[in-house]
């Protein structure tokens, strides 16, 4: 069986300001590493690895 919680929020105007901003990061990250995984793949014709990818947002 399953089964499902539904949850309400009410955020504040700051929490409101702030999940705007993290959803926007997330978006951001997102595409960059779309564009980087089509970029390489378009050059050597493989995919990058998730670890290859984080090591390269981190520099």
């Amino acid at each position: 069986m399953i089964k499902a919680i539904n949850v309400r929020l009410y955020p504040t105007e700051e929490q409101i300001t702030l999940m705007y901003k993290h959803i926007g990061c997330m978006i951001f990250i997102y595409n960059w590493a779309l564009a980087k995984q089509i970029d390489s793949y378009k050059l050597d014709g493989k995919k990058l690895s998730v670890t290859e990818l984080g090591k390269e947002l981190t520099t």
